[in-house]
This record gives structure tokens, C-alpha cells and sequence, in this order.
């Protein structure tokens, strides 16, 4: 299996611009023949929108885009991973959707939320549940959202599940030795 990932840097409330950037990047996966694209964490709504999630037309907003991205990726044979806030009833999630040809395949919400320094996700999503695995090219994958790789508990929630492979987007802000 070939993963693309995007490498790219959305810009926060631009949810447009964001989903034009990312319908480029879509071309040139496919292009490269990936089978597998991961974009950063929120991409579709830029990272990290903290209050702006809390505004009913910034999610609409956010969430049209997703439709017209499905709609206009519904020729790609390739997955992608597309981050962004989800709406789910009363219930705000820190989010990605796996889509494929056009379809939605999987939903994964982010379960271990920061608050600290510049990130206060508690205060605005909610917390998720490890998603089902899905496979792609005969590899079993899973997926889940930055923090979550730091914990136990939606790695091995997943490996259980049969995942052989785990990704996880994630946009943290640059700092020097941060590898360390």
C-alpha cells in the first residue's frame, strides 16, 4: 500500500481555499499512484479553530465543503482521510472521514483531547470512541487523531480489532527538538 500524506498548512476559516488546496493534493496522489492519502488534523476547517467550532454556520460551513470535496472525488480511486470538526446530534467532535470514490467509509473521533498551552479541545468536542478498522489494498487499518497515539488505549482498542497498520494525523504546531 502507498501512503501520500499532506504535508501542507490550511489556513483556519478558510474552508474553501482549504478544500480547493486539498483537491490539488488529491490530483497529485493519484497522480503518484497513492492508494491511501492522510491530510493534517482539521485540515478542512484549519487547525486549531478552537471557539469557531462553537458557531453553528462554521460547522455548516465546514460540513458542505465535505460534501462538495465527496462530490468532486467521487472519480479518485484512492482513500482519503479527511480531518475536520463533526457535528453528530448534540455531540461536537474533533474528526476524520475516510471517503472513497466519493463515499463516506468511516468516521473516526478523537478520544484523548488536550487543554493545555494552545490547544482546549475538552472545552469544545467531545470525547470519541477507537473506530472500526477498515482494509485497503489488503492491509488492515486503523485510525486515529494525534494525541490518541500517545495513549494505550485506542492503539491496543484497534490491534484487537485487527488493525496491522495505525495512522494517525495530527497538526501540531513546529518546535525545536520536539523529536526529543
Amino acid at each position: 500500500m502507498k501512503i501520500a500524506l499532506s504535508q501542507s498548512n490550511p489556513t483556519v476559516g478558510a474552508i474553501t481555499d482549504n478544500m480547493n488546496d486539498a483537491l490539488n493534493i488529491v490530483q497529485k496522489a493519484c497522480d503518484g499512484g497513492a492508494d491511501l492519502l492522510v491530510f493534517p488534523e482539521m485540515y478542512l476547517s484549519g487547525y486549531p479553530a478552537e471557539d469557531l467550532v462553537l458557531k453553528p454556520a462554521f460547522i455548516d460551513r465546514t460540513t458542505k465543503a465535505l460534501e462538495t470535496f465527496k462530490t468532486l472525488t467521487h472519480t479518485k480511486d484512492i482513500h482519503i482521510l479527511m480531518p475536520l470538526p463533526i457535528k453528530n446530534g448534540d455531540r461536537l467532535y474533533n474528526a476524520a472521514v475516510l471517503i472513497h470514490k466519493g463515499k463516506a467509509l468511516l468516521y473516526v473521533h478523537k478520544k484523548h483531547l488536550p487543554n493545555y498551552t494552545v490547544f482546549d479541545e475538552v472545552r469544545v468536542f467531545d470525547e470519541g470512541a477507537p473506530a472500526d478498522v477498515i482494509e485497503i489494498n489488503g492491509m488492515q487499518c486503523g485510525f486515529m487523531i494525534c494525541r490518541d497515539i500517545w495513549h494505550d488505549d485506542v492503539a491496543q482498542a484497534l490491534k484487537n480489532k485487527g488493525a496491522e497498520i495505525l495512522i494517525a494525523p495530527n497538526a501540531s504546531p513546529y518546535e525545536v527538538d520536539k523529536l526529543n
